[in-house]
């Protein structure tokens, strides 16, 4: 679940309501051979690892959409500080 304020190195704006479970990144460009970051804090009910999976077809952009799926992987430790 969304706990914080969201932001994001690629440009654009990005979109993620605090107590949902979804980011939106619109108007941004990444060059090719580049990377961009988007960082969102979560509140998870429990420690462990949560699979984030994305669908063929789920990313949409001006030059099409993902033609493979794709996965991550977000573990979620105790707070140390």
């Amino acid at each position: 679940v969304v706990s914080g304020k969201a932001s994001t190195t690629c440009g654009g704006t990005i979109t993620a309501a605090t107590g949902g479970s979804t980011v939106i990144l619109k108007g941004c460009a990444i060059p090719a051979k580049s990377a961009c970051t988007v960082k969102v804090p979560v509140t998870a009910k429990s420690n462990g690892s949560y699979i984030n999976k994305l669908p063929i077809g789920i990313l949409k952009t001006n030059k099409g959409s993902n033609t493979m799926p794709a996965a991550a992987t977000l573990i979620v430790k105790k707070n140390s500080w």
